[in-house]
């Protein structure tokens, strides 16, 4: 069983306003430290040795940022796919709007940091993925959550970038999609990662032939 825990710095601010543009939703505001660090593994540790592990051992190439912790139910899936590529990650929660200097300073630093790609997801306004691409060469993809438009504001906010600020945005929601293609783009230097990214694909095509198998087994009057 994956374990995961809370990673909270004394700078961490909660209040109910502080949703990337979602009025009410109550968010942390750290100044760009993890909200939530995944460790591998079946069996959990204490807080103290996965703390001193992952200092230790893994440093993240891979940064989920969502506008607010409302957006972790969506981004979780994100997180498990990374976390079963056995890719190191880590998670924050910034906004555009409201933390528009945390935002820049994260960007900035970002690959100084060692990180190799960006996954940023918002809603509504969903300006976050475009503000961080704006200022770091590194890839960032784009995932638009759904709102009261079903996700389209987020989409369409997300996908529209000017010229030379490119964001790779996935579906509504679709964070393993932005996972995935973030571990094909690591997979270019990885070739252990490559191979777990092929054999992921494979068993995609394997759910299509059980499920027709399945199917074969559903009987109709007239279904030859």
């Amino acid at each position: 069983m994956t374990s995961f825990f809370l990673v909270l710095r004394q700078r961490t601010d909660s209040r109910p306003d502080a949703g990337e543009d979602k009025p009410g939703h109550k968010a942390l505001l750290p100044h760009f430290c993890p909200l939530i660090i995944w460790q591998f593994g079946e069996k959990p540790l204490t807080l103290q040795a996965e703390n001193q592990q992952l200092h230790s051992d893994m440093k993240p190439l891979v940064s989920i940022i969502m506008g607010s912790t409302s957006d972790l139910p969506v981004m979780e899936k994100a997180a498990q796919l990374l976390d079963d590529m056995q890719v190191p990650f880590e998670m924050n929660a910034l906004s555009a709007h409201r933390t528009p200097a945390e935002v820049e300073s994260f960007a900035r630093e970002a690959e100084g940091r060692g990180l190799r790609v960006i996954i940023a997801a918002a809603g509504m306004a969903a300006a976050l993925p475009g503000v961080i691409a704006a200022q770091t060469t590194l890839p960032v993809i784009g995932v638009p959550i759904k709102g009261m438009l079903d996700g389209l504001d987020a989409l369409l906010s997300i996908v529209q970038m000017p010229p030379g600020i490119p964001v790779a945005t996935v579906g509504v929601n679709a964070a393993q999609n932005a996972a995935v293609l973030a571990c094909e783009m690591l997979a270019f230097t990885d070739e252990d990662l490559a191979a777990r990214v092929r054999e992921y694909k494979k068993g995609l095509a394997q759910k299509i032939v059980k499920a027709n198998q399945a199917l074969d087994e559903v009987t109709y009057k007239y279904k030859v």
